[in-house]
């Protein structure tokens, strides 16, 4: 790839170009992978594959537009293949950039951040031309954001579309982690902080309840302070509980069967 950087002018008359497939993202992923590419590989001017520009583009509400850091690798399941050009002529291609039109803002109310919105539309245009073929997301979850955090991901400037928060929260959300500080500060110091940060919002999503993917720790915080469980679980309370019912529906069904003392 040197070639393309030391002889310019015989680079530019070859009849192929360098450039690197993108990975999906995949769900739980932190921000190092966002981006995340396959081996770079040699392909045909003639016979280019689908290339895109870093940075997608969004339209915001008031018609605004923005271009921003991550997220483009969410949209690779409706895209397809799609590859990042790495050393070419790139007057003799045409490189396009993802747009996004997200949906209606779906309203959260508890306090949590108004950053969910209906999936919306996507297509395929240039750095200033929007697409002339809009296309729906559907049933796809996609997210874009510029600002990820070591810390908090109330902190995480994300625009949300088509998730469920709950889940968001439980797996995505971690797209808007960063597990690079410059202050020295330890992976396992951070990423705890950030755990907690999305266990939060959670928490004010669902008020007084267990969430719908719950754990044991979930239904322990609500046992009374100084006393023990020493009964498990039936699996038809199990069943029940995955209902999302409050904690305190949720125990006037299980004390006879959470024994504690």
């Amino acid at each position: 790839m040197q070639f393309y950087h030391d002889y310019p002018a015989q680079a530019s008359n070859l009849p192929c170009f360098v450039a690197a497939r993108r990975k999906r993202y995949e769900s739980g992923d932190d921000v190092s992978k966002m981006t995340s590419l396959f081996a770079p590989q040699v392909l045909s001017y003639e016979n280019s594959p689908l290339l895109l520009a870093d940075k997608a583009r969004v339209v915001r509400e008031d018609g605004t537009v923005d271009s921003v850091e991550y997220g483009l690798h969410s949209f690779l399941e409706l895209t397809g293949a799609a590859y990042k050009v790495m050393d070419a002529d790139e007057l003799r291609l045409a490189v396009q950039r993802l747009w996004w039109k997200p949906g209606e803002q779906v309203h959260i109310t508890n306090g949590s951040p108004q950053i969910f919105r209906e999936a919306g539309q996507w297509g395929l245009g240039t750095e200033h031309e929007p697409p002339t073929e809009w296309r729906e997301v559907s049933n796809h979850v996609v997210f874009a954001f510029s600002d990820p955090n070591n810390w908090g991901v109330e902190n995480v400037d994300f625009t949300v579309g088509g998730a469920d928060p709950q889940d968001f929260y439980q797996t995505d959300a971690w797209g808007g982690f960063d597990p690079k500080n410059d202050q020295g500060r330890s992976y396992q110091e951070m990423s705890e902080s950030y755990r907690e940060s999305c266990e939060r919002e959670i928490r004010n999503l669902i008020g007084n309840a267990v969430p719908k993917n719950f754990s044991w720790n979930d239904l322990l915080r609500f046992v009374p302070e100084g006393e023990q469980i020493i009964g498990k679980l039936s699996a038809t309370v199990h069943d029940f509980l995955e209902q999302s019912c409050t904690v305190a529906e949720s125990l006037l069904f299980t004390t006879p069967l959470l024994h504690w003392r």
